[in-house]
């Protein structure tokens, strides 16, 4: 259970950050393809301004409300589904995680953090 507290934010948080690359980065051509067919340009700036690259905005308004709405009334936040670990241990893992002095977790200190905890628990 220490290895999903310690991988599951990190790689939610790599995740995001590829998501966010990815979104904001301008794609190359592809010689293989009509250019007629294919936008170019970055992702974020076609989805929010699609006339600006002669493009159809299809994209399906959802009303944010009703979603929320429908959340409020089907989800409850504090399930132990949403918990990486149960609580009391999460607390636990918390307070040797701050008595290390919450060392940064990325790509390269992931795994040493992993193993200090552990270390610091056992």
């Amino acid at each position: 259970l220490v290895f999903h507290w310690v991988f599951i934010p990190w790689l939610q948080q790599e995740l995001d950050a590829y998501c966010d690359h990815v979104n904001n980065t301008a794609k190359r051509r592809d010689r293989n393809k009509a250019s007629t067919i294919l936008l170019h340009g970055v992702p974020s700036l076609i989805y929010n301004s699609p006339q600006d690259f002669n493009a159809l905005d299809s994209k399906v308004v959802i009303d944010c409300d009703s979603v929320d709405r429908v959340q409020n009334h089907y989800i409850n936040p504090s399930h132990s589904v949403f918990d990486i670990v149960p609580p009391t241990l999460g607390n636990f893992i918390q307070s040797c995680y701050d008595r290390m002095g919450c060392p940064e977790v990325t790509r390269s200190s992931v795994w040493t953090v992993y193993r200090n905890l552990l270390s610091v628990l056992q």
